[in-house]
């Protein structure tokens, strides 16, 4: 599955590729027509294209150091293998990268990298963009509208 954007200079043209787009592609795919930037959110922006995945990361290691640093603390306090023998640190320490990788991945989901900033910029100029998710050989079909500018986004 591919989604192409497309930049129109003004809504009427854009409006008018929404229209037959949705006509013409099958029941598979999607257009969303976007004509204020609060509006281009992770709903309609393929996951790969935010920060998604170092927010994952962040996380994951924030958590994780973090426990790992508690339980290590509590050793040499003298709390020892009765506050938690190794594999229920072990175990606690997996749980928490796994739980701050997915809250960083949720914080991070809705930062943009620079294609998408750049489409937002489209945005507060009043430029509208369709976003279009299906099949192949979707970028020659939004060309027939003459927008300014088609790009891949995924």
């Amino acid at each position: 599955m591919q989604t192409v954007y497309a930049v129109f200079r003004t809504s009427i043209g854009a409006r008018r590729a929404y229209s037959r787009l949705r006509g013409q592609l099958g029941p598979d795919a999607r257009v969303a027509l976007i004509e204020q930037p609060e509006a281009l959110s992770h709903h309609v922006v393929p996951i790969q294209m935010t920060e998604a995945r170092r927010g994952a990361l962040i996380g994951a290691l924030a958590v994780a150091g973090t426990i790992a640093l508690i339980l290590s603390l509590a050793g040499l306090l003298g709390a020892g293998p009765e506050l938690a023998p190794a594999r229920t640190s072990l175990l606690s320490v997996a749980l928490g990268a796994l739980l701050g990788g997915l809250a960083g991945a949720l914080a991070f989901s809705s930062d943009s990298k620079a294609r998408l900033r750049r489409l937002r910029e489209h945005l507060r100029v009043k430029r509208p963009i369709l976003i279009v998710s299906g099949g192949l050989g979707l970028e020659r079909q939004l060309e027939r509208f003459e927008p300014m500018r088609v790009g891949v986004l995924s």
